[in-house]
Parts: structure tokens; sequence; C-alpha cells
């Protein structure tokens, strides 16, 4: 049976959705017929629908997500490698930049590591990755991968390179060694408590 907090939350995503199909001067006299006085569900909307607004007003959240990073990532080149490094492979690349297998070129010592490397062209994702950096050198958690080194490329992009995590994904990883319910949940256990420590430290 579902909970009255599940009610809530489905009522609220349902009239999101429909007042967002409206005009804006048609969504207040939808709200009034919708919320029947409910005034916590129609903040609770209202709150939806202005987030909604705000997003729609920044330029890094329009058009595909996909499309966008595709584009950024086509202005930048391979070329320019952190100091200290040598970039083996490129391993995955997501909304806040690429990550790269890579190993120290110098001659203190031999270590793979994953390095991260944003884009400069947003200051808003400058300012979130410095946060990250910030907060990454604080995490001290066995199922987090630590924070090793940063600074920047030749060509003023940041990075951070962070311990290399070789493995398959969690998913596949479940499928190949076939887990039963018991070591599969106490796997995702593992992972609740990371992600819970993550949270705690912001």
């Amino acid at each position: 049976m579902p909970s009255e907090a599940s009610n809530f939350d489905q009522r609220l995503e349902e009239l999101f959705h429909k007042a967002l199909d409206l005009e804006p001067e048609a969504r207040s006299g939808f709200l009034d017929l919708q919320c029947e006085g409910d005034k916590r569900l129609r903040a609770s909307v209202e709150r939806l629908l202005a987030a909604s607004r705000d997003a729609e007003s920044e330029s890094f959240w329009r058009g595909s997500a996909l499309q966008a990073e595709a584009n950024e990532w086509s202005k930048q080149t391979d070329n320019a490698v952190p100091e200290r490094y040598r970039l083996v492979e490129r391993i995955g690349a997501g909304g806040m930049g690429a990550v790269y297998k890579a190993v120290r070129a110098d001659d203190v010592y031999s270590k793979i590591v994953a390095i991260k490397i944003v884009p400069l062209s947003d200051p808003h994702l400058m300012e979130r990755f410095r946060q990250e950096r910030q907060i990454l050198a604080a995490l001290e958690h066995p199922n987090i991968a630590r924070l090793l080194d940063g600074g920047s490329t030749a060509d003023g992009r940041p990075f951070l390179a962070m311990e290399f995590v070789d493995g398959p994904p969690i998913d596949r990883f479940v499928k190949d060694r076939r887990l039963g319910v018991r070591e599969t949940v106490s796997l995702f256990r593992k992972v609740c408590g990371a992600v819970s420590y993550a949270h705690r430290n912001l």
C-alpha cells in the first residue's frame, strides 16, 4: 500500500508536468482547481516550476546534454597533458570533464592513476570542480577512490589525479559473478555506505 509521502510525490510530479505544458498565464488557474486548497502541494509545484524556469534561463542546460558535451569536447584536444603524467587512454567522460588512465611521467615513482581534466569555458563548471577537489581531498573512506594529486595542464585546464580502480562496472560484476541476493545486498550496502559518507561531507 503506497505511503502518504509516496502519494504526495506522485501527485506533485503529475501536477508539475501538467502545469509545465501550459502557458505561464494559465498555470495559476490550473493550480487553483487541482490543488483544492492544499497549500503545501501548491507551494511545492510552484517551487518546481520556478526551478525549471531558472534552469531554462541558463545556457548550460539548453539542448541535448550529449550534444552539448560533444560540442564542448570537440573544441578540446588531448594534447594538453598534465605535468608529471603521461595519458595512456581515455576511459570515460561526463558533465565535468574527461577521465584518462595515466602514469607518472617523472622519476619520482611509478603509479597508474585516473586523471580527470575539465574544460575551461564555463566559470560555473570551474567553481564546481574546485569544490569537488576540496571535498575529495578531505574524504577518507575504503570504498571511495582517493585524491592523490592535482594541478593544471600546460594550457591551464585544472586536473585531478585519483586512485585508479581497475574493474568492471558494478552491474556487470554482479552479473558475471552470478551473485545471489545476499551477496548482492551486501555489496549494495557497501555502496550505500560510501554514498552516505560522501553526502555527509557535502
